[in-house]
């Protein structure tokens, strides 16, 4: 505390400590003084009323005169005892007791209750020898206390006693007393000493303050910082720390003026040097540029791909000047070969603060194409992150060129331009590994030109070169861009499809829907230098799809059915797996059959009635049977489907529809037929016949039935494309008062937001969900579901397949209320359609 206080302050504060201490002492004394006066006083006179009470025994009084007594010493008491008279306070009480302690009388009965015991004691020696008749148990000297006892006679107590008691810490009034009178004096003579002390301390502690602020004002202006002390008064220690702190000062600046001095000298030389090695380097920088504008191109863009800079050599190659380029991005040069993750690559690389390289396609302001080794150089600022970016490239255009050209020779033909021997072999083989993976087929078709060496030897070599590039232009174009068309020299051509069906019948299929193609482009008249000539074809085929298979030999057998499709006569294809050849064959066969079974009247109707959930018939599905002469009644299952690809199905699909319209005409002057609704099968093909609907419209004009009692159903896979001309011919049919029905609802892959846009009047549970609707939840959950939005829909619904009362039961339990299937009746000829209509149903 005295170390923050000036030198005055610390003088005044001493003084008036030194002041308080003598006066607290002085004060002291005299009040112990004073206490111990007035205890001898008290003392004196205590014995003095011991004897007065001792005379009293020879003439004892009685117990009622006790206030007479306590008159008779009173009066003395207060009389003769000067300190007593001067603090009455002191007396505490005085007590009349019986010899037992018990309090009879109390001048303060609220602090000395009637009998209760009162501990008294007697103090002084002498006391003991004027009282010999209290009881030496009575006796007892307690430092303080004093007590004076006297009996009061026999009359009414044996013993009764005095007791007057001086309190015991009374002396601490007194030293009270004698402080106040004290203070006053000690306070006076404070403030005046605290004055002089004051008026000492500004002598002594003006002309320090005014040496450390002249010090201070110094330093400043010399430019030294003179720190100032804080929390400390003191003006002695403020000055010495002034000094002190100057004194540094000054011996820094010394030192610093020294170092100033040795380092301008150094940096000097260093100066000299450096300008020495800048004037190199700029030389050395001189030809490095020369060197680097003639052998490369250079680019500088900003953090935002901005060209900020460009060299001759890069202005040259784009054919943009300075002015044209600065200012843009370099995207302008974007050839459009590289796809867009090769450019995210790019900008990613140099954004982390990495130095990219590749090789990069540009295109100049001609729209010719060059090629560039380009390496692109991020430069980072503080932050580590780039600010801009250096391109550096070489032209290597005809390095790129050479390479293709090799690559050219290397794997493709020079005349036609097609793939190679090589090239092919490599492609086969990873569509062997790729096909066995995917568990796909693949198939390889081995093509010779018939009679061409004829053609080379009669019209020249010339002529025969023109004849394989024109083969060549329509082999591509027989075949999807996935496929490989290769020469392997002559007049020798391979097809190599991939990724065939995974079936080996369908892959077969295909395969020999392509060779067709090819022969039907292949026997087109060739202009050949104003000589139309004409070729044929030799085809051999194999299917492969096991990854095991050795290419060169799948070439083999190729080369193989080529001679087989050779010494057929030509002009045909020739398969080597016998087991497709002999399905080809037959399927060959069976469409040349289909072809003449509408004409031959092979085809017939078959109905399968239709009944509600009172057993009555509403209507019968229509389906087509073909009863051929040699090979039986031929199944739906195989002459459907090669009808649909054929197209055939087309004018059968026609003939179904006009035989439908005659049968309900037929039935309209049966009054148990006429309102009979016929289900007809349409195919996706029929739809798709731009004349379509004016077909249908006219075999309803001409038939004048009642549209409503012909319902054409639709399969749900219809749906899967173009589904917008599916709904427009529709809606057109549905104006005539046609009715729609989506058959094998479930097994398709349609939308249900494309299904509730269809006017539909009805939806038929597919078989394949009633089969096993009674073992099996999940079908039970579907026929559930799709009962339940045929329901919300308005829509009527039939559920085919139904063979056991129990399945029929099931379904009408979950809301069905149309069957059809050989629960009631299988699909039959008319005659015995009509008999089933005429029996007593259930």
């Amino acid at each position: 505390m005295l170390e923050r206080t000036s030198v005055g302050q610390k003088l005044v504060l001493l003084t008036t400590l030194l002041i308080v201490s003598m006066g607290i002492l002085a004060s002291s004394y005299t009040a112990w003084l004073s206490y111990q006066q007035d205890r001898d006083a008290l003392k004196a006179q205590g014995l003095k009323l011991a004897q007065l009470y001792q005379r009293t025994l020879t003439d004892p009084l009685r117990l009622g005169d006790e206030y007479q007594v306590f008159e008779l010493i009173s009066a003395p008491f207060f009389q003769a005892t000067p300190a007593a008279n001067s603090h009455p306070q002191q007396l505490e009480h005085i007590v009349l007791l019986d010899d037992a302690g018990k309090v009879l009388s109390s001048s303060h009965p609220q602090i000395m209750p009637l009998g209760s015991n009162y501990k008294f004691a007697v103090v002084g020696a002498n006391l003991s020898a004027v009282l010999p008749r209290v009881p030496p148990h009575l006796l007892e000297t307690v430092v303080g206390d004093f007590y004076v006892l006297a009996p009061l006679g026999d009359n009414g107590v044996k013993y009764a006693n005095l007791v007057l008691h001086y309190e015991k810490g009374s002396w601490t009034s007194e030293l009270v007393a004698q402080a106040w009178q004290s203070v006053i004096a000690i306070v006076l003579v404070s403030l005046f000493m605290i004055f002089l002390a004051r008026l000492v301390a500004l002598r002594m502690v003006a002309p320090l303050t005014e040496m450390t602020k002249s010090m201070r004002e110094f330093a400043l202006n010399c430019g030294f910082r003179v720190n100032r002390i804080t929390g400390v008064n003191d003006e002695i220690t403020q000055l010495g720390a002034v000094f002190a702190d100057l004194k540094s000062r000054l011996a820094e600046m010394i030192a610093s003026s020294a170092q100033h001095a040795e380092s301008q000298r150094v940096n000097l030389e260093r100066a000299q040097r450096n300008e020495e090695q800048l004037k190199r380097a700029l030389e050395e920088l001189q030809y490095q540029k020369f060197a680097l504008d003639e052998h490369a191109i250079v680019m500088i863009t900003d953090v935002e791909g901005t060209i900020t800079y460009v060299n001759d050599r890069f202005c040259r190659i784009s054919g943009c000047s300075r002015e044209e380029s600065l200012g843009h991005n370099p995207r302008f040069l974007n050839s459009g070969l590289h796809p867009k993750i090769f450019f995210k690559d790019l900008y990613r690389t140099i954004a982390q603060g990495e130095v990219w390289h590749g090789e990069i396609r540009n295109r100049n302001k001609s729209g010719e194409y060059y090629w560039l080794d380009n390496s692109i150089v991020p430069f980072n600022g503080f932050d580590g992150k780039p600010y801009q970016y250096v391109s550096i490239s070489t032209d290597i255009t005809q390095r790129k060129n050479s390479e293709n050209d090799i690559e050219k020779l290397a794997f493709y033909d020079p005349l036609t331009s097609l793939p190679n021997r090589r090239l092919l072999m490599d492609r086969l083989q990873h569509s062997l590994t790729s096909n066995s993976r995917n568990d796909k087929h693949g198939a390889i078709l081995f093509i010779d030109l018939d009679n061409f060496k004829t053609l080379n030897d009669t019209k020249g070599h010339g002529v025969g070169d023109l004849l394989l590039i024109e083969v060549a232009q329509r082999l591509k174009k027989c075949v999807r861009e996935e496929d490989t068309v290769a020469r392997l020299g002559g007049d020798e051509f391979v097809l190599l499809l991939d990724n065939l069906s995974s079936k080996h019948d369908e892959a077969g299929a295909h395969t020999q829907l392509v060779a067709d193609k090819i022969l039907q482009h292949l026997n087109q008249p060739y202009a050949l230098q104003d000589i139309e000539h004409h070729c044929s074809p030799s085809i051999g085929v194999v299917l492969f799809c096991d990854h095991s298979a050795n290419a060169d030999e799948l070439l083999q057998h190729a080369d193989s059915a080529m001679y087989q499709s050779k010494a057929a006569g030509r002009n045909t294809v020739r398969f080597y797996d016998e087991r497709t050849q002999s399905v080809l064959l037959a399927r060959a066969e069976l469409e040349h059959e289909l072809r003449h079974a509408l004409d031959q009247q092979q085809l017939t109707l078959y109905y399968q009635v239709q009944v509600n959930e009172s057993y009555q018939p509403i209507g019968a599905e229509v389906l087509l049977r073909w009863n051929h002469p040699a090979l039986g009644m031929v199944s739906p299952v195989q002459f459907i489907p090669l009808a649909e690809e054929t197209g055939l199905i087309v004018p059968i699909g026609y003939w179904v529809l006009q035989q439908a319209c005659a049968q309900i005409k037929q039935w309209e002057s049966d009054t148990h037929k006429c309102a009979l609704v016929l289900a007809v099968n349409v195919s996706v093909r029929q739809f798709y016949q731009p004349d379509f609907v004016q077909q249908v419209q006219k075999l309803v004009a001409e038939s004048g039935i009642c549209p409503g009692c012909l319902k054409l159903e639709i399969t749900e896979s219809m749906l899967v494309r173009d589904v917008e001309t599916i709904i427009a011919t529709m809606l057109e049919l549905k104006a005539i008062g046609l009715k729609f029905s989506i058959d094998d609802f479930g097994t398709g892959y349609s939308s249900l937001s494309n299904i509730k846009r269809l006017p539909l009047d009805q939806l038929k549970i597919d078989q394949s969900f009633v089969r096993d609707i009674l073992h099996d939840n999940h079908d039970k959950a579907i026929v559930r579901t799709v009962i339940a939005m045929a329901q919300s829909m308005n829509l009527n619904i039939i559920a085919e397949g139904v063979e056991t009362e129990a399945q029929r039961s099931l379904l009408a339990r979950k809301g069905c209320t149309n069957y059809q299937g050989y629960l009631f009746s299988k699909p039959v000829p008319l005659n015995e359609f009509e008999v089933l209509l005429s029996k007593t149903w259930p």
